[in-house]
């Protein structure tokens, strides 16, 4: 059984096939690759892949709201963000880069600079960051305090570390910055890590907020993709 699919390299994938006669794909993440092979020329050029999807939601699941917004609207978005977490909200803040390179770009969304920005505008003790080039120990640990409901930390920047196997029913927010230098299924993947069921015991103190997905693209490609569609 091979589960989240989507992190494994094909050459990996034919691997850990040849393991066993039988082979279990998972992935919550829509795949090319995997559903070409389940199409029937493919199937017959390169062997048979039955594909079984589940369509419908889990009843437990709450409503997402996506939306998209011109990067110049950055602080606007912030000032939602503090109005959302002194009515009891968490947020992830997903950057494309670390920040401690020096190739950078100036006006490029790092963790280092908006952990910073956010720190100005929430206060210290509000905000924390993540990310790959620390260790396993100090992000589990960065990431428990963040859970705990109490803590009082209620915004993690972070890259993309914080894809998958995330489970924080009780946050609400995720706002990804610099939305165009991610692809599709790590956008899929990341809105997974909100909107998610809760406890029965939480249903009474955070049910009544919404839950957002909000991406934070240049004024360019917005622009450009409005053009496409007109």
């Amino acid at each position: 059984i091979i589960d989240e699919e989507q992190r494994f390299g094909v050459k990996q994938r034919e691997i850990l096939s040849n393991v066993s006669r039988h082979t279990l794909y998972m992935s919550a993440t829509p795949i090319p690759r995997t559903i070409a092979l389940g199409g029937s020329i493919s199937s017959a050029l390169v062997g048979t892949l039955d594909i079984s999807s589940i369509s419908q939601r889990p009843k437990s699941a709450r409503k997402v709201q996506t939306s998209i917004a011109s990067e110049e609207l950055t602080d606007d978005i912030i000032k939602g963000v503090e109005r959302q977490i002194k009515m009891g909200a968490k947020c992830f803040w997903i950057v494309p880069a670390i920040g401690e390179d020096i190739e950078n770009e100036e006006n490029e969304a790092t963790v280092i600079k908006r952990h910073s920005t956010l720190v100005s505008a929430l206060g210290k003790s509000t905000v924390t960051y993540v990310h790959s080039r620390m260790s396993i120990e100090e992000r589990t640990e960065k990431l428990r305090i963040f859970a705990d409901r109490t803590s009082g930390v209620d915004v993690i920047v972070g890259t993309t570390v914080l894809e998958v196997g995330i489970d924080i029913p009780w946050v609400t927010l995720l706002i990804v910055e610099g939305a165009e230098r991610f692809g599709l299924s790590q956008l899929h993947q990341l809105r997974g890590r909100v909107g998610r069921a809760l406890p029965d015991s939480l249903h009474s103190e955070t049910a009544s907020l919404e839950c957002h997905f909000a991406l934070i693209a240049s004024t360019k490609t917005i622009q450009a993709d409005r053009s496409k569609n007109t």
